[in-house]
């Protein structure tokens, strides 16, 4: 037997101490290159016809989905050049609007509606307008990520295991006129154009001026905080203008609203100011500056997968790039951690503040920190990387399975359970005497931290303490707390203020949204702790393949089995949050299926399966095996085979249509790094 049973594995030691091959500090910007860059994919040298690529890009190979986009920002270039001065596009403020349709054609003049009046005028032209093609463009490319083991825990602070999948976010960014002048004009604009996804794509512009949007009379934000009042302008402005139409701006604009306050008046974790080495303070986004913002996204929204970090990420990383004379010194490093886990941060609070959603910061860190065909190992609470490039063993794989039923962190469920789970925390923390108490990281202890699963079972709290009004109690952590009778024990809130509000007429199954997140944390363990024996095997092993326990793979089927149940577990507790899905039981039933029908359990391909991310839909992720020794598209023939099958079917009873699969990996945007390009001399 390679591992100690169950029981055993679940009371490993927390993992702290990473072999120095893995780790975060030592993985330099060219090694998921080396054994990863190979295949059809890849481009190896940077080097595009008729653009010209700065030195001070930091990426040395690119993906094709990198070549396409930069291609194509290549060719609205070459077409604004080729038309004559009085026939470029130049468009008004309140002329885009969003269109239908693929919408790139070229064309000389406007559209007209049947009455005669000029309509919105083609994408290409918007496209052509927004840049200015002389001046450099920045180019950077976040993934998507899927969500292994954890999920919604990260937010009460358990560890979390996930992976940068292949599909991912590119973004063009240009910001003009950021130097002050005597004669401050207030011309400056904010142009966003996001191309459509699918066979019928719409496509989404914004575009209004920098003063109205960053609302100069307002200023910079003072705080991170929902009421701070350039933070709750610029929310209310993206949720309510053109009837709430243009939410989707928020994920953008709040991040460079997030970032403007970071710059100029923020702090590292350790304390360091927003200096910069050049001297330089960054002036903000002043009425005269204009921004431009084009992306194309090829992570699927509402899947699970986390589009929405996939552009924030991206979003950040070319304003930190076109911003890197303004940098404070802890951002300086391209390839710093510190610096990464930073911009997550960030991002995660353009989230939570602007676009309102109540996420936690996994999916921006995975989309920023981490490697392709690794796992990134995350302690959510304090913001801790355990293990920044963990090796997936080689002869398994994981893979998402898109239910089709689309999930949404901003979704009533989601922010329920969570501000549940922040109250279990509060009535824990009270009981137990550890309401201030802080970890070494200086943040007050997390739910995860302050309580073990047999603690938490055996936890009584019949009465925490009476409510004023009589003799009403609150219930024994609570199955159906009503938020009036929590706020009047406890009137300073649930400790997640800035993002999830108390709903005094709801009750809240407190128990169900504490335990969860307590008992995940030990299953990641759990996980963790088998990956970790595995790489351990297989370093002790060397590069030979010889027989074990009757069969070449390094995890036998006993640890298989051990991952694919820690997986089933952790579906199961999500449907007893009420975040489970028709869609996605069907999927995690049909990976049971398969396994139960296999003749013999050593040619079983699928092992595990489980909801990701925020649950109420989405994707599965599902745990396959390769077969050793082969190549890699033969390998996992058995367990793709089988996945089909499952496709298949799902689309013959529930779906209608084959579901998306997720297959593969790519870095995340800091091992990526940006190009720095020029269109015109």
């Amino acid at each position: 037997m390679l591992f100690s049973p169950p029981s055993q594995i679940f009371s490993v030691a927390r993992v702290d101490r990473v072999p120095r091959s893995m780790s975060a500090r030592t993985v330099g910007k060219g090694d998921w290159r080396g054994k990863y860059g190979k295949g059809d994919r890849w481009r190896k040298d940077v080097d595009f016809p008729g653009v010209r690529v700065y030195p001070e890009s930091t990426a040395e190979v690119v993906l094709d989905d990198t070549v396409r986009f930069v291609e194509q920002l290549s060719a609205f270039a070459k077409t604004d050049s080729a038309l004559p001065p009085n026939k470029r596009p130049r468009v008004g403020d309140t002329s885009v609007k969003v269109e239908r349709g693929d919408g790139l054609g070229i064309s000389d003049d406007e559209d007209q509606d049947e009455g005669g009046a000029a309509v919105t005028l083609p994408l290409s032209e918007t496209v052509m307008d927004m840049f200015h093609w002389d001046e450099p463009i920045f180019v950077t490319r976040a993934p998507g990520r899927l969500d292994v083991m954890g999920g919604i825990a990260d937010y009460s602070g358990s560890l979390v295991l996930q992976m940068p999948i292949a599909e991912a976010c590119h973004v063009a960014l240009q910001i003009r006129n950021l130097e002050p002048t005597q004669k401050q004009s207030r011309d400056g604009q904010v142009t966003v154009v996001s191309l459509g996804q699918g066979e019928s794509p719409t496509h989404r512009v914004f575009r209004e001026k920098t003063a109205v949007v960053f609302d100069d009379r307002l200023g910079a934000p003072k705080a991170l905080t929902r009421d701070d009042p350039s933070i709750a302008y610029l929310r209310n402005f993206c949720l309510t203008r053109d009837g709430g139409k243009n939410k989707w701006s928020s994920y953008v604009l709040g991040v460079l609203q997030v970032l403007m306050h970071g710059m100029r008046d923020g702090k590292s974790d350790d304390g360091e100011t927003g200096d910069s080495d050049s001297g330089k303070r960054f002036p903000g986004f002043n009425p005269n500056v204009s921004v431009s913002v084009f992306i194309e996204s090829l992570v699927p929204e509402g899947a699970g997968v986390s589009s929405s970090a996939a552009l924030e990420t991206a979003v950040a990383y070319a304003a930190r790039a076109a911003l890197r004379e303004y940098l404070p010194k802890y951002l300086q490093d391209s390839y710093s951690e510190e610096g990464g886990t930073q911009i997550a941060k960030w991002c995660q609070l353009a989230e939570n503040l602007v676009a309102d959603s109540p996420c936690g910061v996994m999916d921006q860190m995975a989309s920023g920190l981490g490697m392709q065909d690794c796992l990134l190992a995350l302690q959510c609470r304090p913001c801790h990387v355990v293990y920044r490039g963990l090796p997936i063993p080689e002869d398994m794989f994981f893979l998402g399975i898109d239910s089709g039923n689309t999930h949404s962190v901003g979704g009533g469920d989601y922010g329920h359970v969570r501000a549940a789970a922040f109250m279990c925390r509060t009535i824990v923390a009270k009981h137990l005497g550890r309401e201030h108490e802080k970890n070494e990281h200086g943040n007050l202890v997390s739910l995860t931290e302050m309580i073990a699963p047999s603690q938490f079972d055996a936890l009584q709290m019949a009465r925490v303490g009476a409510a004023s009004r009589g003799s009403t109690y609150l219930p024994p952590i609570g199955s159906g707390v009503m938020g009036r009778d929590f706020l009047t024990l406890f009137p300073n809130g649930h400790g997640d203020n800035n993002v999830t509000t108390i709903d005094q007429t709801k009750r809240y199954d407190v128990t169900a949204a504490g335990k969860h997140p307590v008992f995940e944390h030990e299953r990641v363990r759990g996980f963790l702790a088998v990956l970790l024996g595995l790489i351990k095997i297989r370093e002790a092993r060397g590069a030979d393949v010889v027989k074990m326990m009757g069969n070449d793979y390094d995890a036998d089927d006993y640890t298989m089995h051990v991952l694919g149940e820690l997986m089933y577990q952790s579906h199961g507790s999500y449907s007893g949050l009420g975040l489970g899905n028709f869609g996605t039981d069907a999927l995690v039933n049909a990976v049971r299926a398969v396994k139960r029908g296999a003749g013999d359990d050593r040619a079983t391909a699928l092992f595990g399966a489980k909801i990701t991310g925020g649950g109420c839909g989405g994707t599965v992720c599902v745990l396959g095996r390769k077969k050793p020794g082969r190549d890699s598209e033969y390998a996992r023939k058995d367990a793709l085979d089988a996945v089909e099958g499952i496709r298949t079917e799902y689309a013959a009873k529930i779906q209608g249509k084959i579901p998306t699969l997720f297959l593969g990996s790519s870095p995340g945007a800091v091992a990526y790094g940006h190009l720095k390009l020029g269109f015109k001399e």
